[in-house]
């Protein structure tokens, strides 16, 4: 069995695409990108995913982008329909606000993940707290829990004391991530230095814990087959493919943001292989998005110029940047 924990940074909606990913990987369980409760106060239109290169690392930065109640309950019942296990994503802070979501989407759970990977906080308080929100729900709803924090945030005694709390969850996801603040945003840092890091600190934080009831995220720059843990894979294994010579830093944070008006497309300067995802198509010197762009933000790292057009040639705004 392979598990696919899909990130909530990769803003990815397009059906066909995750189940055709999913049934290439041979993957029969997949983590939905997190929802975060209450909704009302997510600036969806704001998204971008921005690579640096660190020596022979690609370090990640993301915001984390939370999907919307909409396009999380049409992925949800989608996938579910073409036969796979899905498992809901929240980062919430109430069990009152999770059942008032379920209810008024008529969902109906088998399995459900609490997210606190983003946190900023590592302290034991909101580990405690969430060990009580999933006992709560664990109670209520009859299903599995999964805990899902960053790996660096979680040590050795607070791994310990998560885990004397038996009946509160089934499984804990690590995730070699580390969130930070910048600007007043929170983004989160991958690379393949920290899954190597998170590997190590696996293995000793093992000697804690039954291995059973552990499972890691694995960002696929690594192979982790020695760990003897449940893995699950992250979309963001699809940044080992970028180019070589491309994703340099020359931006400050502050120029990482987009803010894209509704309706409008995208074209950038550069080939189809700035899009691991296959939603660019190359004419000429540019590309142009299909309407299974989900504006990831990706390219935008990775190109010189790109503009945002409707009712206009794009060529036309570009050769005038």
């Amino acid at each position: 069995m392979k598990i696919w924990g899909i990130s909530s940074d990769a803003s990815i909606s397009d059906v066909d695409f995750l189940s055709k990913c999913a049934e290439e990987l041979g993957v029969d369980t997949i983590f939905l990108p997190t929802v975060y409760i209450p909704t009302n106060n997510i600036a969806e239109d704001y998204t971008r995913l921005y690579v640096e290169k660190a020596g022979v690392d690609y370090i990640i930065y993301e915001r984390p982008y939370w999907l919307s109640p909409e396009m999380f309950v049409k992925i949800y019942r989608d996938l579910g329909e073409r036969g796979f296990r899905v498992v809901p994503s929240f980062t919430v802070f109430s069990f009152r606000e999770l059942a008032e979501f379920l209810s008024k989407n008529k969902l109906e759970l088998e399995a459900v993940e609490l997210d606190f990977s983003s946190t900023l906080r590592s302290d034991a308080g909101i580990e405690a707290y969430a060990v009580e929100l999933a006992r709560e729900i664990k109670n209520f709803y009859d299903v599995n829990v999964f805990l899902k924090f960053s790996i660096f945030a979680v040590g050795a005694k607070n791994l310990f004391n998560l885990f004397a709390e038996e009946k509160a969850f089934d499984v804990l996801i690590l995730a070699p991530v580390i969130a930070l603040s910048n600007g007043g945003f929170i983004f989160r840092a991958h690379s393949n230095a920290l899954n190597r890091i998170g590997t190590r600190l696996l293995n000793s934080y093992l000697r804690y814990v039954s291995k059973s009831r552990v499972a890691y995220v694995d960002d696929g720059v690594e192979e982790n087959s020695d760990i003897g843990v449940k893995t699950l894979l992250g979309i963001v294994c699809i940044v080992k493919n970028i180019p070589p010579n491309i994703g340099k830093a020359e931006k400050s944070h502050k120029d990482l943001w987009v803010k894209r008006r509704p309706g409008l497309n995208l074209a950038i300067e550069g080939g189809e292989e700035l899009c691991p995802f296959g939603v660019l198509h190359s004419e000429g010197r540019y590309s142009y998005a299909d309407s299974r762009c989900d504006f990831c933000g990706l390219c935008l790292s990775l190109t010189q110029k790109y503009t945002f057009y409707k009712d206009i040639s794009p060529e036309e705004v570009l050769d005038e940047t």
